[in-house]
């Protein structure tokens, strides 16, 4: 049994953030779904557990409860915390609500198979599913309740390795970085590619590493030597502007996260473990979140959050980012 301890973490503006859990989590049960008790802030795929979780309790006083859905291959959970798309291998499910699995759940007849990448929209309605060992991709339209489906095939210059950098999946658009050949890891193109399987060569100042759409349609991307860049409009343009450079970073940002109409750009710096804010408009740097874990990603959560670590082990915590309506980084403890 374990009884989660009382941890403190630091925010933006020094605040204090105390978070008291008193919780008992018992062993995980093999059951495909269970039973959950208690208010549930979201749900959360659970990588070393291979299960979807929820998060009991309010934000900034929660933990994950015991899995509700089990012997997962992959999921993803939406940004409203309740739907997900969850693959058992060539099996994959859309869940409207996972409070009432399996009633609330669909298989999607010719989804791709075995994915293990699928970025969702703000709003919930669409997703973009990848593959990284075949380097398929895959956009499913969820708005219209049925799941419409369009494969897109990679550009022909592609012949190296695939990696889905961003997706802004309700446009129907989606950003790939591709070696030209297997034996040329180091050099790395960027493509747009949209729903009609139409491929548009991006020209960037730098080896993108991550990137991000922005909700105006912009389109932001960290390079190889730790710059940042933008395409202005994603849907017609085909070069990258630099904007500035990192000082302080190394090898490019892990993650990026761009809030446009705050005019902020989050960067994940796993080889330093910080977090830093730039302001878009003077691109000066306004914040800097120094963590205990690697943040290696941006992953849309409900109430203004983003998880940011990936947890290989059972027993390792959360870490949310809080961005509104005070910056603060949330505790999460997974149990063990």
């Amino acid at each position: 049994m374990y009884i989660p301890k009382l941890f403190m973490i630091r925010g933006l503006h020094q605040a204090a953030l105390l978070i008291a859990f008193a919780s008992a989590l018992p062993s995980l049960l093999p059951a495909q779904a269970t039973a959950v008790s208690g208010p549930s802030v979201a749900y959360v795929f659970d990588a070393p557990t291979s299960s979807i979780r929820p998060l009991i309790g309010v934000a900034g006083s929660s933990f994950l409860g015991d899995p509700s859905l089990t012997g997962l291959q992959f999921a993803a959970v939406a940004p409203n915390g309740v739907a997900a798309i969850a693959a058992w291998g060539d099996r994959v499910e859309w869940i409207t609500d996972l409070s009432n699995y399996p009633q609330s759940s669909s298989v999607i007849g010719g989804a791709l198979a075995s994915p293990d990448q699928i970025l969702w929209d703000r709003k919930s309605s669409a997703v973009v599913v990848f593959s990284s060992s075949s380097g398929q991709l895959q956009f499913i339209q969820l708005a219209g309740g049925v799941p419409a489906l369009q494969n897109v095939v990679r550009p022909d210059s592609c012949l190296g390795s695939v990696k889905l950098l961003a997706a802004d999946a309700a446009n129907g658009i989606a950003a790939v970085g591709c070696t030209p050949a297997p034996d040329a890891p180091d050099s790395q193109n960027l493509f747009f590619l949209q729903m009609d399987s139409s491929a548009r060569l991006v020209q960037t100042p730098d080896a993108p590493v991550s990137a991000a759409f922005a909700e105006n349609g912009s389109f932001y991307i960290a390079g190889r030597n730790s710059t940042i860049a933008v395409v202005g409009n994603a849907a017609t343009d085909s070069s990258a502007q630099l904007l500035f450079s990192e000082p302080d970073a190394q090898n490019g940002a892990s993650a990026i996260l761009v809030q446009s109409a705050a005019q902020l750009l989050y960067s994940a710096d796993s080889v330093q473990r910080r977090i830093r804010v730039y302001d878009l408009g003077s691109f000066a740097k306004v914040d800097d979140l120094p963590l205990d874990w690697l943040p290696m990603q941006f992953q849309p959560f409900p109430s203004n959050s983003f998880l940011i670590n990936t947890r290989s082990k059972a027993s390792e915590p959360m870490i949310l980012l809080q961005t509104a309506p005070k910056r603060a980084l949330l505790f999460v403890p997974a149990g063990e």
